[in-house]
């Protein structure tokens, strides 16, 4: 009969511990599938709404008041589902 050796049972632990942890992970991005009895959350983007990009800038990493940064551009009807460039 085959015994496995410690380092093959710690191996298969640490195996077993990583795909967990993905599983877990994945999870966060997996959309729960709704029933009659659970109120459901919806993206309002699968709607296609009218958005606008408003694009600001400053030359401190961590801007805290209003005067540290400054407005560069707005950018009304802003479809983010196509490629864009500026």
């Amino acid at each position: 009969m085959f015994i496995p050796s410690f380092s093959t049972f710690l191996c298969a632990v640490a195996v077993s511990y990583v795909s967990y942890s993905i599983w877990n992970i994945a999870q966060i991005f997996i959309a729960p599938q709704c029933t009659d009895s659970k109120r459901c959350l919806y993206s309002v983007l699968n709607e296609k709404p009218d958005l606008n990009l408003i694009v600001f800038s400053s030359v401190k990493s961590s801007p805290r008041t209003d005067g540290d940064v400054e407005l560069v551009d707005i950018f009304r009807n802003f479809n983010y589902m196509e490629p864009w460039e500026r």
